[in-house]
């Protein structure tokens, strides 16, 4: 029999895509109260950070209407999976960026495309993204045929461009030209926001620490936990806007300098 957990999954984002597409507004907040779960419990599932346990089954298999009869061989598998699969780690299916591939989609307005396809009201087209990321009608057109010729825009049952649902990681041995091109665009981004947008609408702080450099590895896991569960906190409700976090950790004293030919 197939995965029970993949299988669960599989009903959810087909029913989740069914009502999205009788009612483009029908947002995760009004799905999870359909299902009887937490929002934040739901995202995590659908974005494959979460388990289904025994319990969560029940739920939602109820919620779906599904046969008893298939109910209970579901539910069966959930509950005698081994020891060791008692809280599994579930992988998701993530889309691997090259270095070509992150190559040409290294300028910041690629992310913000796809997180703008995870909001209510977004129509696939480009004028749509032209207008609301602030960029040239030429960028948008460009950008969306790439990201969908990368699989990480497809398109719906009516034609129109959605988000693929699929987590991207870049490959080992991206240059750091391509990443400190990428990083330097979003520090002007930053730039550009603290002069134009009001300071209600963003945060903006910083600490100076004396740190022995041993613990930078344990810093960065932890900087890496915490990056993962705000953002699963601000996408876990209604996905109204885009925005970008920045986090950055460099050293002010004792800095190498380059060599000067």
């Amino acid at each position: 029999m197939k995965n029970a957990h993949k299988e669960i999954l599989s009903l959810l984002n087909e029913e989740f895509t069914r009502l999205k597409t009788k009612n483009s507004s029908f947002s995760l907040r009004a799905f999870s109260k359909r299902m009887n779960l937490p929002v934040s419990a739901l995202s995590g599932i659908l974005n494959n950070r979460y388990p289904i346990t025994k319990k969560t089954g029940e739920k939602v298999l109820a919620a779906l209407a599904i046969d008893p009869k298939r109910t209970s061989v579901l539910l069966n598998a959930l509950q005698h999976r081994s020891p060791s699969a008692k809280h599994p780690s579930v992988t998701p299916e993530y889309i691997e960026l090259r270095m070509d591939d992150f190559h040409m989609i290294a300028n910041w307005y690629y992310f913000g495309i796809l997180s703008l396809a995870e909001t209510e009201g977004f129509n696939g087209s480009a004028i749509q993204v032209c207008q609301r990321l602030g960029i040239q009608l030429r960028q948008a057109k460009s950008a969306l045929e790439r990201l969908e010729n990368m699989g990480l825009l497809v398109r719906n049952k009516t034609g129109r461009l959605v988000h693929s649902g699929k987590p991207y990681q870049t490959s080992q041995g991206i240059p750091n030209t391509y990443l400190r091109k990428h990083h330097q665009e979003n520090l002007e981004l930053a730039r550009r926001s603290m002069e134009e947008d009001e300071f209600e609408q963003c945060d903006f702080s910083g600490i100076t620490m004396a740190i022995d450099p041993a613990k930078l590895p344990e810093a960065k896991k932890r900087i890496t936990k915490f990056r993962r569960e705000l953002c699963q906190f601000l996408e876990s409700e209604q996905k109204k806007q885009v925005y970008r976090m920045n986090f950055q950790l460099f050293p002010l004293s004792e800095r190498k300098q380059k060599d000067k030919k």
